[in-house]
């Protein structure tokens, strides 16, 4: 159902899909959010709409912290600090 509505209003499928995660994520259905989460995370970043997609990265690294995959959800918070215009190099304490 949703790839239905992505094909024709691609940002509403995404919202949707995200809530689809939050809502997974809070039965601790942690697999399913994951893909809720990527999917959203797709539809938006296809979309152009990277910031938009921030916050599904912070949710997609919660969900990958409570599986135990720590260097996934690093990856996943650092994708959000991108994605929402921080300079992760000043952020981490990285220098050129």
């Amino acid at each position: 159902a949703l790839e239905l509505l992505a094909d024709t209003v691609p940002t509403a499928a995404a919202e949707a899909a995200a809530v689809l995660g939050k809502i997974e994520a809070s039965e601790r259905n942690h697999e399913v959010a994951l893909a809720h989460f990527r999917t959203a995370i797709g539809w938006l970043t296809g979309l152009g709409q990277d910031r938009g997609a921030a916050q599904l990265w912070v949710d997609l690294g919660t969900e990958l912290e409570e599986l135990g995959e720590a260097e996934a959800a690093r990856d996943a918070f650092r994708r959000a600090a991108v994605a929402s215009g921080l300079n992760v190099r000043s952020w981490t304490g990285v220098r050129n």
